[in-house]
Order: structure tokens, then C-alpha cells, then sequence
């Protein structure tokens, strides 16, 4: 597990890019301490100048932009400000099977509510599970395959409807790392894929790593050639904006939005929707990183001046993990199979593994508007209507 970092700022900042610290805080703190309210403007301003080259070159065609969505809260806000900037805006959705009914309601909302067209891309689920097998026994990750193949199919619709933009809302390096400033100009691309997304690994890597696959599955995971994304920009809302996470999610509730109740954050918003964010996939962050995503909700709160310091060290004791329906009702594994996985590969966390927290800080910090539908069916493999 990597050692804790602690911030002399937000003290819950744990990261592999906040290691070079400012003064005693993280570069997260330090990057958005120095941001001044004319540093936002100019950055909106730079947005608005994309989104009108954006047009000018969309002239003819149906789309200004893509917009890649997330099914959480998140993406409303992001919709709404382009919508509200006079954009034609197409809705990409890559499906990771991991998504619950909350999730596919708040989708069908925002898309609904917006009056904006809408892609879903649903991989082929027989070949989608053999890959996430493979990412969990290589890598401690079940996430691997969906951004190889979220990131293809995303490019791979911008180009053939020849679409000049397309915006991701969020840049985690960003807004959680401290690797980079609101004023450096982010565009994604091929060495940012692979380094903040697949962590170092390659397409070719991960595919000759043992996968039991279909002919023809490589062409789905391999980045578009540099043809295909010439006069095209992918940017990231995030970079322009001052990114308040928490007060911006919450306003997606006026659009119809509805929270989820998740384990092991007081937040219902990010993420909302999804059957393993905050169980084995935390419990994973837990493994690999040392520290659990409830963490990050915490420096960020404290950074906005919403919350009180509290040690991230201690954070063990608000946490309490069931991955048993991840490898039940997902990967369909036998009762004696799961045991061994605890056993042989969760053996560091097999205490946090358990029917509940010894506090349930979620009670204590949850937003006020409580969860309506209490009988949420997770892993649903798609479902539609509002």
C-alpha cells in the first residue's frame, strides 16, 4: 500500500502527484490557493472562444460538439452549459455494465430534459466480462477496459460524424492531483490516455496479458490514427472553470436528478448510479493507493471551506465494503471462487470487508435531499425510459 501524504491544508489529500508539496500543502491546495477571480474569467473567456471556432467549423453539420457523458450528476451541469452556450450537442454513453437502474433513469433524464440526441455504445457483454476478468488478475483494476474502449468509441464517433469538439467535464489531474494549473492548456490525447487513464499500460500489453478473446477485439481498445483527429479539439470543462464539485452536482436536483445513497462517501452525487464506484472499485483504490475516494470528497470540501480537517489516516473506521455482488451477479463466480479471491488477493483489506462501519460518517455528512427509491437493482445491463 503507498504511504499516506498528508496536506498541512486539507489533510486528506493522498496522491501520487501530490508527493511535491508546496510549502506543507499539496499541489492540489497550492494550485487552487493561487487562482484569482480574473484568472476565471479569462479562462471562461478562452472556453468561449473554443466553442465559437467550435461552431464555425461545425457549419453544415448536425453536431457543434460531443459530450461524454458520465449517467451522474455531473453531466448536467456540463449539458447545461453547453446548451446554455448556443451549442448543438450530441450525448456519448459507453456502457460498463456496471451501472444500476438510478443510473440509467438519471441518464434518460438529462438527455430528455436537455432535448439532446444520444449515442449508447454497449460492447459486446460475453467479451467485455473475459477483459475485466483480466484487468482484475493483472492489474487490481476492473475499470481498464471501459476507458480503452470509452475513449475509442468516443473518437471514433467524433470522426465519423465529423464532429470538431468534444468536451469531458472533469480532469481529475487537475482538480484532485495537483499535477497541473487552471491555466495550462489540457487537450487529451494519446500519451494523456495512457498515462492518466490506463496507467502506463498499452492496448497491446493488456490484450497479450493472457485475455481468453474474440478475433477483432483489439481494433476496439487501439487509439484512432492522427488522421481522424485532425482540426479537432478534446478539452475538459474543468480547465475553464472554477470546478466546485459538490455545489454544482447539487444543482443538477433542478433538472431532475436523482441522488444515490452510496457506502463509503457522504457524497450522492459523483458517481451516483454505479453498482462498484464505492465498493470493490474503492476497495481497490484501498489496495493499491492507500487511501479510499472518501478522502478525496473530504479535501475537497475542506478546500471550499465546507469542512472541518479531519485525519486521513483515521479513515478506515467509516469504511465497510461488500464486493461479493460484483463477483456473483457480474462475473458469475462460484461461492469457493470468490473465497479464494478474499483469501489470496484482498488479504490486506479483508477487514474492511464487512456488514458495517464502525461510524457512519455518510449519515452525518450526506446532502439533504434523501434517497426516494430504496430498492435500487444494481448491474443493470441497460434500461430505458424516465
Amino acid at each position: 500500500m503507498t504511504e499516506i501524504v498528508k496536506c498541512d491544508q486539507c489533510h486528506t489529500t493522498a496522491s501520487f502527484f501530490n508527493r511535491h508539496r508546496y510549502a506543507g500543502v499539496c499541489g492540489a491546495c497550492f494550485n487552487f490557493n493561487k487562482v484569482t477571480p480574473a484568472v476565471y474569467a479569462q479562462r471562461y473567456q478562452d472556453l468561449l472562444h473554443i466553442f465559437s471556432e467550435a461552431k464555425k467549423r461545425s457549419r453544415g453539420k448536425q453536431y457543434d460538439c460531443i459530450y461524454v457523458a458520465r449517467a451522474d450528476a455531473e453531466d448536467f451541469f456540463c449539458v447545461h452549459l453547453l446548451v446554455q452556450e448556443g451549442l448543438s450537442v450530441l450525448v456519448v454513453l459507453t456502457n460498463n455494465y456496471f451501472l444500476n437502474d438510478l443510473a440509467w433513469h438519471n441518464f434518460h433524464q438529462l438527455v430528455t430534459y436537455f432535448d439532446v440526441d444520444s449515442v449508447t455504445y454497449n460492447p459486446n457483454l460475453h467479451t467485455y466480462k473475459e477483459l475485466v476478468r483480466t484487468s482484475l488478475r493483472r492489474y487490481n483494476s476492473i475499470y481498464y477496459p471501459f476507458k480503452a474502449i470509452l475513449h475509442h468509441f468516443v473518437l471514433k464517433i467524433a470522426s465519423e460524424k465529423a464532429v470538431p469538439l468534444v468536451v469531458w467535464g472533469q480532469c481529475q489531474p487537475l482538480e484532485f492531483d495537483g499535477k497541473f494549473q487552471k491555466t495550462d492548456e489540457l487537450r487529451l490525447s494519446e500519451w494523456w490516455i495512457l498515462e492518466h487513464e490506463l496507467n502506463g499500460v498499452t492496448p497491446e500489453r493488456f490484450l497479450g496479458s493472457g485475455a481468453q478473446l474474440e478475433a477483432g477485439t483489439a481494433r476496439h481498445f487501439t487509439f484512432p490514427s492522427v488522421s481522424t483527429g485532425v482540426n479537432r479539439e478534446v478539452i475538459f470543462l474543468s480547465n475553464f472553470t472554477r470546478w466546485d464539485q459538490a455545489t454544482q452536482n447539487s444543482d443538477a436536483l433542478d433538472f431532475g436528478f436523482e441522488p444515490d445513497a452510496p457506502n463509503n462517501t457522504f457524497d450522492q452525487f459523483e458517481n451516483a448510479g454505479s453498482s462498484v464506484y464505492y465498493q470493490l472499485h474503492d476497495l481497490l483504490r484501498v489496495l493499491n493507493h492507500g487511501f479510499p475516494k472518501l478522502a478525496v470528497h473530504l479535501a475537497r470540501e475542506i478546500r471550499f471551506g465546507r469542512r472541518e480537517k479531519l485525519d486521513c489516516q483515521d479513515l478506515t473506521k467509516f469504511l465497510a465494503y461488500d464486493p461479493a455482488p460484483f463477483f456473483k451477479d457480474f462475473l458469475n463466480t462460484t461461492t469457493s471462487g470468490y473465497r479464494w479471491f478474499l483469501e489470496h488477493r484482498l488479504s490486506t483489506v479483508q477487514h474492511l470487508i464487512r456488514e458495517a462501519p464502525e461510524i457512519n460518517l455518510a449519515k452525518q455528512m450526506a446532502s439533504p435531499k434523501p434517497l426516494q427509491n430504496k430498492n435500487i437493482q444494481d448491474f443493470v445491463i441497460f434500461k430505458k425510459g424516465i
